[in-house]
């Protein structure tokens, strides 16, 4: 079994944290029978057809962990505050937040363990540390097939993508609550993307977790 390269000490047992709930996606992006791992097992074989292997990703010079892309959305953004923006199927590339206009600095994340109340993009706009966006990106590689279960959970919207294809979606204003879905990996590299926005002023967070062995990952920014 492969080690979780992440600077996290990932206990599948360690509680989430007094303000973020867990729940099992129920009807997760990827389709998934009835023979999934649950939670707390260690990744199995591929039970459906993942994304094809990407390969040729120079990891030599990454860390461990996600190389994170920091935005700062102004308070008049006529997004924020709207309860729906896009609806249940709501996708990032119907919106703006992640525009260089909004840049507001970048950074490798060892880990995406933030719980809530979590504010960090403050660079002095009206409505600061409100209203901000993240884009995470990150090469897996793992050394057989696999399928890897995983937490995600955001305030507000977040998205995840495999290979450039939608993995995991939470859209909308909403509290942090850690859902449940499953990566399916073929041996050799491949590209995760997450996205998310904080829109409402009432609290902030996001959680993303893996919950098995199995996946190497490694903070490389756009390009490498």
């Amino acid at each position: 079994m492969l080690l979780l390269l992440s600077c996290s000490d990932y206990d599948l047992a360690s509680p989430v944290g007094p303000e973020v709930e867990r729940k099992d996606s129920g009807s997760p992006a990827v389709a998934v029978d009835d023979t999934a791992p649950p939670r707390d097992t260690a990744a199995v074989d591929t039970a459906f057809d993942p994304p094809a292997d990407t390969g040729d990703y120079v990891v030599d010079d990454c860390q461990d962990g996600y190389f994170a892309y920091y935005y700062n959305l102004p308070a008049d953004h006529p997004d924020v505050e709207i309860e729906d923006a896009g609806g249940p199927d709501d996708v990032p590339s119907n919106h703006d937040w992640w525009d260089e206009a909004y840049y507001a600095f970048e950074q490798e994340d060892p880990g995406l363990e933030f719980g809530d109340q979590w504010w960090p993009v403050n660079t002095g706009l009206p409505g600061d540390p409100q209203y901000f966006a993240v884009r995470w990106v990150a090469i897996l590689e793992s050394d057989s097939d696999l399928i890897v279960p995983f937490e995600m959970g955001s305030d507000d919207d977040s998205w995840a993508y495999l290979d450039g294809e939608l993995m995991a979606s939470l859209p909308g204003i909403h509290g942090v609550e850690a859902t449940q879905f499953y990566a399916p990996l073929t041996q050799g590299q491949h590209k995760l993307e997450l996205f998310m926005a904080e829109r409402h002023t009432s609290n902030s967070g996001f959680w993303f977790k893996w919950l098995a062995e199995g996946v190497r990952i490694f903070a490389c920014p756009d390009g490498a």
